[in-house]
């Protein structure tokens, strides 16, 4: 393992940054979020005193993407911007497209969707032309964007296409969030779709449990909470969602938990 100050050739800082990472995101997937955040802006002071444009953007990316994740749209954008510049300086297009995806999702999170819907576009459009394959947390990203700009029909063909790709592919990293969006969007093209959206919900805490990604599971489970307290399943509402709720052991600040608490407390009424 390489000490923290210890002087590589660029190469092998490019590696680390990498390997750096994936361990910040996985940290806060597997529902560490504090971790996750620790890590990676621990990893970005280490790419800003190095100060090779690779690993910086790398340590960029992670940090907006873990606010992403815990929903703190301000700070989120903060970086996404940051990285935006970065990469126009450097022409690092695919870190430009990563950019563009996490600012329009900060900016669906502040509840703009039309303008997250364009950047994350955008992004999408410069990432395909370069011939690569477009991953699952991209068109998640656009289908979350067209949720908040209540554009039901639009999302969910955002989110077919996503999960086809995926089976195609093997890509399986945004399986679950797609899955729940399926189900939110559904029901928003129709309140009385309860049995789909369930369907759908199911599936995304299934598919969160088998890469023990306890943030999406908690998600999922909220909202087939929230679908079965409508249905008069209160119970079985308040239970599945104890049991998630109670595996969690930091990140409480964090506004998913916190939903997740005042859902409890509610359902508990």
């Amino acid at each position: 393992m390489f000490a923290p100050n210890e002087h590589l050739p660029a190469g092998r800082e490019h590696w680390r940054a990498a390997f750096q990472f994936y361990d910040c995101l996985c940290a806060a997937t597997l529902g560490f979020s504090d971790e996750g955040l620790q890590r990676s802006l621990e990893f970005l002071a280490q790419a800003r005193e190095r100060a090779l444009p690779l690993p910086l953007a790398f340590a960029t990316n992670c940090v907006s993407t873990v606010f992403v994740w815990r929903r703190e749209s301000e700070q989120a954008l903060k970086y996404a911007d940051a990285l935006v510049t970065l990469t126009v300086e450097q022409g690092f297009s695919n870190w430009h497209s990563f950019a563009q995806i996490d600012r329009g999702h900060a900016l669906a999170l502040s509840g703009k969707g039309d303008e997250a819907i364009a950047a994350i576009k955008s992004a999408i459009a410069s990432y395909e032309a370069t011939g690569a394959v477009v991953p699952g947390w991209m068109h998640s990203s656009l289908a979350f964007g067209y949720l908040a700009a209540m554009q039901p029909a639009e999302g969910l063909r955002v989110v077919v296409k996503g999960l086809e790709v995926g089976d195609k592919t093997g890509d399986a990293e945004a399986k679950s969030e797609l899955q729940r969006l399926k189900g939110e969007l559904l029901l928003m093209c129709d309140s009385t779709a309860t049995a789909q959206a369930e369907t759908s919900f199911r599936a995304a805490i299934d598919n969160s449990r088998e890469q023990h990604a306890r943030l999406s599971e908690l998600r999922a489970t909220m909202s087939l909470a929230r679908l079965l307290a409508k249905l008069g399943r209160r119970d079985e509402a308040r239970a599945m969602l104890s049991e998630i709720y109670g595996w969690f052991t930091e990140g409480f600040e964090t506004a998913d938990l916190k939903d997740a608490k005042a859902l409890l407390e509610e359902l508990a009424e």
